[in-house]
């Protein structure tokens, strides 16, 4: 099974219980092999930045030392691996987004990942169904 880097949005859903996306991640997670969900360093400031917007998880006021412990706990899962830029990732970043005539904000990290999972050979897990679409190096966690 092709290893999958997880979108920053499956890792929130994974990390708080009373997300609506909570138990669809477990039952994807459950699904796949040990160390086969990828995590990297984007997804991890993008995680911590998250965590600890209370506009973004309404009454959790989650510390940034909480933060760094729940992120500790997701990477101790034997589910999660942490892994480091491949080789190739800002070629494929620069092709994906160079000749674009426009990019929104979080697009640029949608696509950095996306880059992320091609140059290593991953598949990006999210939830965002557009993304899901952006081609054979991505998959919609149902």
């Amino acid at each position: 099974m092709t290893p999958s880097l997880m979108d920053t949005n499956a890792m929130l859903a994974f990390s708080i219980q009373n997300h609506s996306k909570n138990s669809s991640v477990i039952r994807w997670l459950d699904s796949r092999p040990a160390g086969s969900a990828i995590l990297c360093r984007v997804t991890q400031m993008s995680f911590l930045r998250l965590i600890t917007n209370p506009r973004v998880v309404p009454g959790l006021n989650i510390t940034p030392f909480q933060a760094w412990k729940v992120y500790r706990e997701v990477e101790a899962d034997e589910r999660f691996l942490y892994v480091e830029e491949p080789r190739g990732l800002d070629r494929h970043f620069r092709e994906l987004t160079a000749n674009r005539p426009q990019i929104s904000g979080s697009a640029w990290t949608d696509l950095y990942l996306y880059a992320f999972a091609v140059a290593a050979g991953f598949t990006l897990a999210t939830f965002d169904k557009a993304l899901a679409e952006a081609g054979p190096h991505a998959e919609l966690i149902p």
